[in-house]
Order: C-alpha cells, then structure tokens, then sequence
C-alpha cells in the first residue's frame, strides 16, 4: 500500500517529523520498516472505509500482488485528490507515532542516538 506514495519522499518526511537524523541508519531502517508498516495497514483500512462492496472487490482484483499504475489509477478514479489522501493518512500515523512515542520517556537510551552521530 505504501506504493501509492514516494517513498522516498516518506522517508523524509518520518526521518524529519521524528526526529531521527541521530539515529544510526540501522535503527532508523527499523522505524522506517515499521511506520511503512502501519501506513499501509491504515492506508488500505482508510480506502476499504471510502469504496463500496463492490468496489472493494474490484479493488482487491486489481492490488492483488503490488501497487501498479493499474491500481493507481482505479484509486484516483474512486477517490477524489487520491495522492492527498494517501499522503494525509501517512501524516496521520506518523503523527500518532510522534505522540505515543513523547508519551513514554527514554524509551530509545542516549547510546542508540550516540551511535548514528560520531561527534556525540
């Protein structure tokens, strides 16, 4: 599901909405993994939420194996400004992420941001 967004473009935008730029390029592969995770997983209950029965039935015939320009466009087709959307609800989680994580102190210790960052 992540496919309907630049990855690029969301690696970015997690790596500067939460702060990880300390972080070892391991540990911020491993929250980036698990974000992507949890955007696809909202993103296709977000769509499923938008479409018919049936559309949701077209839909899964269409994402069967991966996101391609097919699924894409039948996307853009049952969803008004789909890009936005897809975009708004990966704000959404990490957002929801940046607030659980301010919630529970010193759960990633100092070390962890030491080691992404030789001069610490």
């Amino acid at each position: 599901m992540v496919g309907f967004i630049d990855k690029e473009e969301l690696k970015k935008s997690i790596i500067s909405s939460l702060n990880l730029e300390g972080l070892s390029e391991e540990y911020q592969n491993e929250i980036l993994q698990e974000l992507e995770t949890n955007i696809s997983k909202q993103l296709q209950i977000s769509i499923f939420n938008k479409l018919t029965e049936n559309e949701r039935k077209e839909f899964e015939a269409v994402n069967a194996l991966s996101v391609t320009d097919e699924s894409k466009k039948f996307m853009e087709g049952k969803i008004p400004n789909f890009q936005s959307f897809a975009l708004d609800v990966a704000k959404k989680v990490i957002e929801e992420f940046k607030n659980l994580r301010n919630t529970i102190p010193d759960v990633v210790p100092d070390e962890v941001f030491e080691l992404g960052n030789p001069d610490a």
